[in-house]
C-alpha cells in the first residue's frame, strides 16, 4: 500500500471521529438544554479508556430532589443520550451506592452518578469541584519531573 493510500485513510478517520464528536455534542447540548429548563442540572462522569464511560445528568428542583434524568454509556463516539428516571422524587444528597445496586447499574454508571452526587455535595458546600490532571501530567508526576 503506498503512502498516498494509508495518508487517505488516516485523514478520513480523522473526518469522521471530528464529524461523529460533533454530533455527540449536539446530542449532549440538547439534552442538557432540556434539563436546564426545568432546574439545576447535576452532572457526573466517568471516563473510560477501553471500558466504556458514562455520564449522567439530572434536573432537580429547589428541594434537590431529582426531576429527570438522561445518561450516556459506551466506548465510542456513537453513544447517546437516553432517559434515566431511576431517581426521579429522590433527593440527589441521598443516593448511595445500595440505590445504584438495588436497580443493577452498571459500575460505569454507579460511578458516574456516585460522582454527581460528589459533584453536587462539594458545590453546595461552596467548594470548588476540582480539575483532574491531565494524562501528561499525571505521567511527569510518575516521572517525578514535577
Amino acid at each position: 500500500m503506498n503512502i498516498l493510500a494509508v495518508g487517505l485513510i488516516i485523514l478520513l478517520a480523522f473526518v469522521l471521529q471530528y464529524f461523529f464528536s460533533y454530533i455527540q455534542m449536539q446530542n449532549f447540548t440538547k439534552n442538557y438544554r432540556k434539563l436546564r429548563s426545568k432546574g439545576r442540572v447535576v452532572i457526573g462522569r466517568k471516563k473510560g479508556l477501553a471500558r466504556a464511560g458514562a455520564i449522567v445528568m439530572l434536573a432537580i428542583d429547589s428541594n434537590d430532589k431529582v426531576l429527570e434524568g438522561y445518561a450516556m454509556q459506551g466506548v465510542t463516539v456513537l453513544a447517546r443520550f437516553k432517559k434515566f428516571d431511576y431517581f426521579n422524587g429522590i433527593k440527589v444528597g441521598t443516593i448511595n451506592v445500595r440505590d445504584c445496586k438495588a436497580i443493577n447499574l452498571s459500575k460505569s454508571l454507579t460511578s458516574a452518578v456516585l460522582d454527581g452526587v460528589l459533584n453536587f455535595k462539594t458545590v453546595s458546600r461552596g467548594e470548588e469541584i476540582p480539575i483532574p490532571d491531565s494524562p501528561l501530567v499525571k505521567l511527569t508526576k510518575k516521572l517525578k519531573l514535577i
